[in-house]
């Protein structure tokens, strides 16, 4: 038991600490433009993130800081197990009014996060997965451009983006399990004792992005939100081994891109995730096991609702599309420009004149010397997969380009992969699940 000295003195560096408003004054300072801001990858990312959740399993080998506020490391302090929960899709701004709703009774902690760059999912959850930086992991982005073998390809499925269906990569020898060549933090995990086990929807099970980042990782799945918590409860209370359990679930990006991430379909989504979290794994959880177990949610990224009077489709602009030798790659707002030799400049002159009430464009150069892809050794292939130039738009815009002739056009109304603070600030919510109202009934012992 702390005796008062020491509850004099924890709640004094509590009372010292940043708030949350003031870290998220602090990243939004943090300006590209005045449209955009940049990544934090010096404290408050997602590849720190991963070095405070390593760090309490015994892992030596961080790849970057540790997130550097102490009342995290108090959520994570003595955990046994350690449940990171990602929430595929969720904006910082939108988080609160549920934990206020659900989670409030368990003294949670909020703090702003910021995503990878490009702000998506196939790039944040392999930082996720590496303790890596975009710079260092070289994913780029739903769709990269694979100069070795000269192919456009959708990183989800490791299929051509011009036919996703097609299994051809596969059957010609593209290994997903060795395509990264970086070690992931469930072998560093599994290495400390513990279990690392990946939960996704089984559909995803034996999907290629999912065989690359789990290496060493067991593989679970669910079918729903709800049976997602009963599953994650189970587990816990079942292992006699030390868990780093990563479950992802994407029912709000699904929702968001379809119908917008402010709609109401979207914050239904939200309401029965956080409604089932509460109803069938914080409640029905046997106790000793929750007193061994911190669980973490955050995002990969958040979204903007797009407006359809800021789409750009590629194929309209002739000009534009002429200077590309590859259509190009990234996400929709974020998009890759490979440009043909001695065009560069009319390609900036073209946006500058017909495209810059909506959009900016800037040599990839420029933005690794202004931090946005990272910290740390450059990949050796990166520019083979960012392109020349990235095309970004200023505020409710998109990038649209049909690899297919017949397909459909562009009829998302929710986007990400850019540098609005919408889509850069992400969450992270904190609960330790056995030491409910601890901080708060810390303070109030003064």
């Amino acid at each position: 038991m702390l005796d008062s000295g020491s509850v004099e003195w924890m709640a004094r560096v509590l009372r010292s600490l940043p708030t949350s408003e003031e870290i998220e004054h602090r990243l939004l300072e943090r300006r590209l433009n005045e449209w955009m801001i940049k990544p934090d990858y010096e404290g408050y990312g997602l590849a720190n993130l991963v070095s405070s959740v390593i760090r309490c399993f015994g892992c030596k080998g961080l790849r970057h800081t540790p997130v550097p506020e102490a009342p995290l490391n108090g959520y994570l302090e003595g955990a046994e197990n350690v449940i990171l929960l990602l929430v595929d899709g969720l904006s910082y701004y939108q988080i609160k009014g549920f934990v206020d709703r659900y989670l409030k009774d368990l003294d949670p902690l909020i703090m702003p996060l910021t995503s990878t760059f490009p702000s998506t999912t196939t790039t944040a959850l392999t930082t996720l997965n590496t303790g890596l930086t975009p710079l260092e992991h070289g994913i780029i982005g739903y769709t990269m451009y694979l100069k070795e073998i000269g192919v456009v390809l959708s990183l989800t499925n490791f299929a051509p983006s011009a036919a996703p269906e097609s299994t051809s990569l596969l059957q010609a020898g593209l290994d997903p399990s060795s395509f990264l060549n970086v070690e992931s933090i469930h072998t560093e995990v599994k290495r400390s004792g513990a279990r690392p086990i990946i939960v996704t929807r089984r559909l995803y099970r034996e999907s290629p992005f999912t065989i690359m980042l789990g290496a060493d990782a067991e593989i679970e799945t669910y079918v729903s939100t709800s049976d997602l918590f009963i599953k994650l409860r189970k587990i816990v209370e079942q292992s006699k081994d030390r868990l780093f359990l990563f479950p992802y679930w994407d029912g709000f990006d699904i929702s968001a891109h379809i119908y917008g991430p402010e709609s109401e379909e979207s914050e239904a989504e939200l309401e029965a995730f956080f409604s089932s979290l509460k109803s069938n794994l914080i409640d029905k959880m046997d106790p000793s096991a929750a007193r061994k177990t911190a669980m973490l949610v955050l995002s990969d990224h958040g979204q903007v609702t797009l407006a359809a009077d800021e789409v750009l489709m590629v194929s309209d602009h002739p000009t534009l599309l002429n200077a590309l030798h590859i259509p190009p790659t990234g996400d929709s707002r974020a998009a890759c420009l490979y440009i043909k030799p001695d065009m560069r400049e009319e390609v900036f002159r073209y946006v500058e004149q017909h495209l810059a009430n909506l959009f900016v464009v800037y040599d990839v150069r420029t933005l690794i010397k202004e931090g946005i892809f990272g910290l740390g050794e450059v990949k050796p292939n990166l520019f083979d997969r960012t392109g020349d130039l990235i095309l970004l738009p200023k505020r409710n815009g998109a990038v649209a380009y049909n690899y297919r002739p017949r397909s459909r056009g562009f009829e998302l109304r929710g986007g990400h992969g850019g540098l609005h603070p919408r889509e850069v600030l992400i969450p992270l919510l904190c609960l330790n699940l056995g030491r409910v109202g601890r901080v708060t009934c810390l303070l109030e012992s003064l």
